[in-house]
C-alpha cells in the first residue's frame, strides 16, 4: 500500500505570508492540516523552535515516515509548485513562473514597507510617488507579459501557475489600497483575466465560501483616511 506524504503548515490565523501556500494546497486539491499559533505565544516561545524563528513553515511526513520542516513561504511555494505540476512542463517555464512569483513577492515587500509601517497612505504625495515610480511600471510590464502569452488569464501556457496563484492573492488586498481602482478591465485587462481565472477554479472557489478562509493582516484591509486615487 502507497502511503502519500502528509503536510502541515504553521502561520498565524490571517492571510500574511500564509495565503500563497494555502491556496496552492487548495487549489491541486491536497490534503493538509492548516495549523496556526498566537502571535504572543510564537514570540514567548515558538518562535526557538522553528528555523530562523520566522513563519510560515511546512512539516512533511514522507512515505517512509521520515519528517521534514521546510522555512521560508517562497521556498515552501516553489517546493509546492513543483510537487503539485504549477511550474509549467519546461525547466524554461519554472525560470519564467518562479521569476513572476519573486516580482509579487516583491511588490508585496515593497509596499509593506512603505506603508505598512507608516501612514503614507494617507498622502496624496505619497501615494502619488510610490504609484509613479512603482505601480505604473509594474502594471506595464506585467500587461506586456500576458500579453505575450495570449491574454489567455496565464501567465504560462493555459494551467494555473503559482504565478497566477500569486497574482490572485496579491490583488486580493492591491484592491483595498490607495491603488486598488488602478487595477480594473480597462486598464489592466490582463492582470484582472489572471484573477478572474483563478477565482474561477472550483477548488478556489469552494476553499473562499467555506469559511475555512482567515481574515486579511492589517495592512491588507482597506484603511479609514487612506488616499483614494
Amino acid at each position: 500500500m502507497t502511503v502519500t506524504p502528509t503536510y502541515e503548515l504553521l502561520y498565524f490565523q490571517i492571510w500574511g505570508l500564509g495565503e500563497i501556500p494555502r491556496l496552492v494546497f487548495e487549489h491541486a486539491g491536497v490534503p493538509f492540516k492548516n495549523s496556526t499559533i498566537a502571535w504572543d505565544e510564537f514570540q514567548q516561545t515558538g518562535k526557538a523552535q522553528v528555523p530562523f524563528g520566522k513563519l510560515p513553515i511546512l512539516k512533511i511526513t514522507q512515505d517512509d515516515g521520515k519528517e521534514i520542516t521546510l522555512a521560508q513561504s517562497g521556498a515552501i511555494v516553489r517546493y509546492l509548485g513543483k510537487k503539485f505540476g504549477l511550474v509549467g512542463t519546461t525547466p524554461e517555464d519554472q525560470a519564467f513562473i518562479e521569476s513572476i512569483y519573486d516580482e509579487y513577492t516583491d511588490f508585496t515587500f515593497g509596499y509593506i514597507n512603505k506603508f505598512a509601517r507608516t501612514e503614507h497612505w494617507k498622502d496624496l504625495k505619497e501615494v502619488q510617488s510610490y504609484r509613479d515610480i512603482s505601480i505604473l511600471p509594474f502594471i506595464k510590464n506585467h500587461e506586456r507579459f500576458l500579453a505575450a502569452n495570449g491574454s489567455n488569464g496565464h501567465y504560462v501556457g493555459d494551467k494555473i501557475s503559482i504565478a497566477d496563484i500569486a497574482a490572485y492573492q496579491t490583488l486580493n488586498w492591491v484592491f483595498n489600497t490607495p491603488y486598488g481602482t488602478m487595477f480594473n478591465k480597462n486598464d489592466t485587462p490582463n492582470i484582472i483575466k489572471v484573477h478572474e481565472t483563478v477565482a474561477a477554479d472550483p477548488k478556489i472557489k469552494e476553499y473562499v465560501s467555506s469559511g475555512r478562509r482567515f481574515q486579511p493582516f492589517a495592512w491588507q484591509t482597506k484603511r479609514e483616511g487612506q488616499v483614494e486615487l
